[in-house]
């Protein structure tokens, strides 16, 4: 005879509780995208909410001449704020969102979605709390870029790096060129390497092409 713990289910989004868990996978679609696929741009209509199983997605405002500034990324199982936010208010998608690594994800049809937000109070508390701690990751994303050196931005940007990627091989590689890195960090692509170099004339890592080796947290 087996156990219940021999027969339970492992979880796959484990920042909901196991009920609304349930809504989620009976009425959405598996799915598994690529790295670059673009899952959102501005002006498209939000019919689905998406819930991330794992992987990486950043989330980015486009300027009027189509520069990128990171918001915030979305890593491992959570869901996306401003997506259902968007979907209830029937709003058009004013954010870019990209998929950084290979990633699987849930996609609920809003009508579906706003059945559970009025038949579970769950939801609504849920929605609240995703939505301020995305809120205050853009902020922080803020603060960086205006009280903060681009050397200080870097060394940031490089510790998140690695407390997302702990336990992979090669978690102290990042595999971006600079004007990826640029974008991230909402800056130019000139300034970018030209601190990158500094950095690397003080042993604090090694660039190669499209990469850059970090030394400073071995």
């Amino acid at each position: 005879m087996k156990t219940n713990m021999e027969t339970r289910k492992p979880r796959v989004l484990n920042f909901l509780s196991p009920e609304m868990e349930q809504q989620v996978v009976s009425f959405s679609e598996h799915m598994s995208v690529d790295k670059g696929v673009v899952l959102l741009e501005p002006g498209d209509r939000m019919d689905q909410v998406l819930f991330l199983v794992k992987g990486k997605v950043a989330l980015y405002r486009t300027s009027a001449t189509g520069r990128r500034h990171l918001m915030y990324t979305l890593n491992g199982a959570c869901g996306c704020g401003l997506s259902m936010i968007s979907a209830m208010l029937n709003r058009e998608s004013v954010i870019t969102a990209v998929v950084e690594e290979p990633a699987e994800l849930f996609s609920l049809p809003v009508s579906q979605f706003s059945k559970f937000m009025q038949s579970n109070p769950d939801w609504t508390t849920f929605v609240l709390n995703i939505v301020e701690k995305q809120w205050i990751e853009s902020l922080e994303m803020f603060d960086q870029v205006a009280f903060n050196s681009l050397e200080v931005r870097l060394t940031s940007y490089f510790q998140n790096y690695i407390a997302h990627n702990v336990g992979l091989e090669n978690a102290s590689t990042v595999n971006k060129p600079h004007s990826q890195i640029a974008n991230d960090l909402n800056a130019s692509r000139e300034a970018v390497s030209r601190v990158l170099k500094k950095m690397e004339q003080k042993g604090q890592l090694q660039l190669r092409h499209g990469a850059v080796e970090l030394l400073m947290f071995h």
